[in-house]
């Protein structure tokens, strides 16, 4: 990673980038973190990746969607995890919160990637939304969120596509130096949201600006992935804007001393390696696949 001071365009605002994993339910906790984000008029969203469930929030804080988004994880009222299941996995409820949400007329307002898997290879695609005509997007919005084997892949263009979290569920590919479409050096900071301890550092090295790994979750165990009764969603929701609004309130109180701003993030970094042993074993177990494939 390149050391170099923080840039500070538009207008003074931190130009950030925002990596979205997947982690079923605990999408919701994504819900709140994008409110306390656009709130924080401090910092501009420049880019966004996301995998899986991560994705249907990446697009709503792209195209400026928070409050339905927010609406929509409090409409999936899911009483059990046997519940959630049965309603994601055999009624595809979740294609149709898609088709109750996306519009011919959204304009996305960043570059928005979304990973995917095209089996049977170990190999994702990452797909730029922004270059996607209104079936396309939408398509490809669901593709993100068909989790194999359960779920049938969905055809664009010809060509299968399936969730490609299981490969890649911390997108940072998409935000690197290395990748076209985005303008990484526009970037002072990546905050990547997820559920686990895992620090990625192969893929880190190929990044030109610091990176924020924010563990977003409030209760430990893999059963908070699959519950989605209203009143586990709003907790999920206010406790990832809490959480969000704190780390971002320090961040600005730091970012015009260089020294003390990487010192916030690495200490940061730092408490998410050593809590390595908490969070969700399931999102862990994804965020680790890819090194076997």
């Amino acid at each position: 990673m390149t050391d170099r001071k923080i840039t500070i365009g538009d207008g003074g605002r931190i130009n950030i980038g925002v990596v979205l994993s997947g982690g079923f339910a605990k999408g919701a906790y994504e819900a709140g973190f994008i409110r306390a984000v656009l709130q924080h008029t401090a910092f501009s969203v420049k880019a966004v990746s996301a995998a899986s469930v991560g994705t249907l929030n990446g697009y709503s804080l792209c195209v400026g969607k928070t409050a339905l988004a927010r609406e929509v994880w409090k409409r999936f009222d899911a009483r059990s995890s046997r519940d959630f299941l049965e309603r994601l996995l055999r009624r595809r409820e979740i294609y149709r919160i898609i088709d109750s949400f996306c519009s011919e007329k959204d304009v996305l307002s960043a570059p928005l990637y979304t990973v995917c898997w095209t089996p049977p290879g170990a190999k994702v695609k990452y797909v730029r939304l922004n270059d996607c005509n209104f079936e396309e997007k939408r398509d490809f919005l669901k593709a993100a969120v068909t989790i194999p084997p359960f779920m049938k892949p969905i055809e664009i263009n010809g060509r299968k596509y399936l969730d490609g979290a299981v490969i890649d569920n911390t997108p940072l590919a998409p935000l690197s130096d290395r990748h076209a479409g985005v303008e990484p050096k526009r970037l002072d900071l990546i905050i990547s949201v997820q559920f686990d301890g895992y620090i990625p550092s192969d893929k880190t090295s190929k990044i030109c600006c610091p990176i924020l790994f924010l563990n977003l979750q409030d209760l430990v165990g893999v059963m908070d992935s699959f519950h989605l009764d209203s009143d586990n969603i709003e907790r999920m929701i206010e406790y990832g804007y809490q959480t969000t609004d704190s780390i971002l309130t320090l961040i600005e109180s730091k970012y015009d001393d260089y020294a003390a701003f990487r010192l916030l993030i690495d200490r940061l970094n730092l408490q998410i390696k050593e809590q390595k042993l908490s969070g969700d074993r399931l999102m862990r177990k994804i965020n680790r696949l890819s090194e076997y494939l």
